[in-house]
């Protein structure tokens, strides 16, 4: 016989403390929030977190408050959170990326250059998350070729 594992989100998981500090908004990863966060979210792709029960995006080229407008207007009216102040942009650049393949395509990647202030809630920095995110754009820009 074998064993799966299913991870459950709960009141006990960590989706309110986002693994970047830097100005971004959350939701619960329940639902249609993929959708929402991806319709919000641009430039900045969203990423999941704490097991998928969560989901973030930074608040690139955008204050946090447009962020949170634009997550609330699109139907998650009371799930949303965010750190930074309602002025506050990200400080992680965009990072343009060629990538080779059969679909020629070019995409964008936040940098791991953020940093940032994280006013009241219930946020917080993982120094893990931190350096995964690192290792992530650091793998992306040595193995995707960054022109």
């Amino acid at each position: 016989m074998s064993s799966t594992t299913t991870t459950t989100c709960s009141t006990a998981s960590n989706i309110y403390i986002l693994p970047i500090q830097d100005a971004a908004c959350a939701l619960p990863n329940t639902g249609n929030a993929t959708s929402i966060m991806s319709k919000c979210c641009s430039p900045a792709p969203p990423t999941t977190y704490d097991n998928d029960c969560g989901i973030y995006c930074l608040a690139q080229e955008q204050s946090v408050h447009d962020l949170l407008g634009c997550i609330q207007a699109n139907g998650a009216v009371t799930e949303p959170f965010c750190s930074g102040n309602m002025s506050a942009t990200a400080t992680a650049a965009v990072v343009s990326v060629s990538t080779t393949g059969s679909g020629g395509s070019t995409g964008t990647r936040t940098g791991s250059a953020a940093s940032g202030t994280h006013t009241g809630g219930a946020g917080g920095v993982r120094k893990v998350g931190l350096g995964v995110l690192g290792m992530v754009v650091v793998s992306a820009v040595w193995g995707g070729g960054l022109v």
